[in-house]
C-alpha cells in the first residue's frame, strides 16, 4: 500500500515546544470556553469585589498551589499510562492511514491531530505544575516572590491587586486542569472508536474479498 505523505513530517517536531506551535489550530471546544468564562467571571468577582481581606486571598492561594500541585503530578503518572497503551495497542498500518487524511478544522492530518491532542494535555499539565510549583518554593512567607512585591514602588498599593490577579489565574489553572482530564478521557473513548471502526471496516472488505474470490472459483 503506497502512502501520499512525505515520511519526514512524522517527525518534523524536535520537541514540545514545536508540537505545540503545531497544534495551535486545533480549537477550544465550547463546553470548555464556557466554563472558562464562568469560571474567571466568578472568581474575579469574589477576588474584587467580595474578599476585601487579601491575607485570607493569600493563604487560599497557597494551599490551592499546593492541592493543584499535588493533583496534577498524581494524574500525569495516569495520563502517561494511558498514553502508552493507546500508542502500543494501535496498529501502525492504520496510524500511517491516518496521516494520509486531513482533519478539516485544523488542517493537519488526523494522525497529527490525534497525537497533538493528546500531548497537548501533557504539555499543559507540565506548564501550569511548573507555575504552582514556582509559587510553593517561592511564593512563601519571607520567600523571593513576596521580598521582589514589597520592593516595588508603592507596594502598599499594587500588593493587594497582585494578590488578588494570582488568585484568579491560580484558581482558574486549577479549573483548566480537570477540564484537560476530560479532554484526554474523552480522547481515549474516541481513538478507542476509531480503531473499532478501522477493525470493522477491515473485516468486511476482507469478507467481500473472500466472497468474491470464492464466486469467481465457482465460475
Amino acid at each position: 500500500m503506497k502512502f501520499n505523505f512525505d515520511p519526514e513530517d512524522l517527525t518534523k517536531e524536535k520537541s514540545l515546544w514545536e508540537i505545540y506551535l503545531s497544534s495551535r489550530n486545533i480549537s477550544i471546544s465550547a463546553f470548555n470556553k464556557t466554563v472558562l468564562l464562568l469560571s474567571i467571571t466568578l472568581l474575579t468577582y469574589y477576588a474584587f469585589y467580595i474578599e476585601t481581606d487579601t491575607s485570607l486571598l493569600l493563604s487560599k492561594l497557597r494551599n490551592i498551589s499546593e492541592i493543584s500541585l499535588g493533583f496534577s503530578v498524581s494524574i500525569l503518572g495516569f495520563l502517561i499510562a494511558g498514553f502508552t497503551i493507546f500508542a502500543t495497542l494501535t496498529k501502525p498500518y492504520m496510524l500511517l492511514k491516518m496521516m494520509d487524511i486531513e482533519h478539516k478544522d485544523s488542517g493537519l492530518p488526523y494522525l497529527k491531530y490525534n497525537f497533538f491532542a493528546f500531548i497537548r494535555v501533557f504539555i499543559f499539565y507540565l506548564w501550569i505544575s511548573s507555575i504552582y510549583l514556582i509559587v510553593i518554593l517561592f511564593g512563601e512567607k519571607n520567600g523571593i516572590i513576596p521580598k521582589i512585591i514589597n520592593s516595588l514602588p508603592d507596594a502598599d498599593i499594587s500588593k493587594p491587586y497582585l494578590i488578588r490577579i494570582a488568585y484568579v489565574i491560580l484558581s482558574l489553572c486549577a479549573v483548566y486542569l480537570v477540564l484537560l482530564l476530560k479532554n484526554f478521557i474523552f480522547n481515549i473513548y474516541s481513538i478507542v472508536m476509531t480503531h473499532l471502526r478501522w477493525e470493522h471496516h477491515e473485516w468486511e472488505n476482507n469478507k467481500a474479498n473472500a466472497a468474491d474470490a470464492k464466486s469467481r472459483v465457482a465460475d
